[in-house]
């Protein structure tokens, strides 16, 4: 796969990163930041401990949306890129988090197509940092009552995202080995 165009901020997952080809909302795009090549969404295949780092399991790139899109584009965005949640940017920053549920939850009682990205999204995401261990992951989702969890770097801009899935794949295999 090509590496990103160093003066872009979004690649398209198929590595591509023609900026007249983009989708006007972002969707199919995935965040970048310096240094990275844009790929599928990627899964550490490796058994992974709880007392190993975040680093290990987080998926990278991470799909991402912007406040101004509509739920009708997440929804479509989530379908497409097989995800279960959208990391909304600005300005190079994670601002908030739309999910499944956050659709679903506005979906029988309002026109999608009428709703922002940013009038449901959760607000000030909690983050951790690649070094974080899962366990302390595990521990920062059980605390918040969420079940992504974005992953940044020390610049604070997201460097992947991981979830409660991960998270109880490592649980579940780490039982089994013990």
């Amino acid at each position: 796969m090509a590496p990103v165009d160093e003066r872009e901020d979004t690649c398209r997952l198929d590595g591509t990163n023609d900026p007249a080809a983009r989708p006007a909302q972002g969707r199919g795009w995935a965040h970048r930041t310096k240094h990275r090549e844009a790929t599928m969404y990627t899964r550490i295949a490796r058994t992974a401990r709880p007392s190993d780092t975040v680093a290990t399991q987080m998926v990278w790139p991470v799909a991402t949306i912007s406040a101004d899109s509509t739920l009708t584009e997440a929804a479509a965005s989530l379908a497409e890129d097989e995800v279960g949640a959208l990391a909304v940017i600005e300005h190079e920053r994670i601002v908030g988090i739309v999910s499944e549920r956050d659709v679903v939850q506005h979906a029988a009682s309002e026109r999608l197509d009428r709703v922002r990205v940013g009038d449901v999204m959760s607000l000030e995401p909690v983050t951790v940092t690649p070094s974080t261990t899962l366990r302390d992951a595990a521990l920062v989702m059980l605390e918040a009552g969420v079940r992504h969890l974005p992953v940044v770097d020390e610049e604070e801009e997201i460097a992947g995202i991981i979830s409660i899935r991960d998270l109880f794949a490592v649980y579940v295999k780490a039982e089994q080995d013990s």
